[in-house]
């Protein structure tokens, strides 16, 4: 489905907030589906298959503004709560051998390779209060 905008400042000011040239937007959903193809056998067991469920995780996070917890992932992907739940916290797939296959394949890009830091964190999210929640207590925002 062509994406349609009103008019050019419309378009203009989209194009400004989001980075993203609107006539690659129709084949988004393709890319994403491409990509996670690249990944979901390291989400599979030889029982289980869990790996439609990181797809949903996935697009969830990149249609989301704010309020990114897994609750609200799955609504917006319509998926049932209790099935992202399990996806997350108790699936039996090495989330360490992911993370290792991930992490080759973007040292394996020519800009990665000198000098630069790919960093994925939302901490810049808004936060509710002054308190962050990190393994071993918590840190107070000064």
């Amino acid at each position: 489905m062509p994406v349609k905008i009103a008019n050019e400042k419309t378009k203009t000011n989209l194009i400004a907030q989001w980075g993203l040239n609107l006539d690659e937007i129709e084949d988004l959903p393709e890319r994403l589906t491409k990509f996670h193809q690249g990944y979901h056998a390291w989400m599979r067991t030889c029982t289980r298959d869990t790996s439609r469920f990181g797809l949903d995780y996935i697009s969830g996070l990149l249609r989301m503004k704010t309020k990114r917890n897994i609750n609200n992932i799955a609504r917006t992907v319509g998926v049932p709560e209790q099935n992202m739940q399990q996806f997350i916290s108790d699936s039996p797939w090495s989330g360490y051998d992911l993370i290792s296959v991930l992490q080759q394949d973007i040292s394996a890009h020519p800009q990665f390779q000198a000098e630069s830091v790919l960093l994925i964190d939302e901490s810049a999210d808004e936060k509710a209060g002054n308190t962050v929640l990190v393994p071993g207590g918590n840190i107070t925002a000064v």
